[in-house]
């Protein structure tokens, strides 16, 4: 089961990557 504070940062990560077009590992 996923946690939602794994899902937000999940999240996060994606933005960061839509954004500053980056890989987050």
């Amino acid at each position: 089961e996923i946690t939602p504070g794994v899902r937000t940062v999940d999240a996060l990560k994606r933005l960061a990557e839509e954004i500053h077009g980056i890989k987050v590992d």
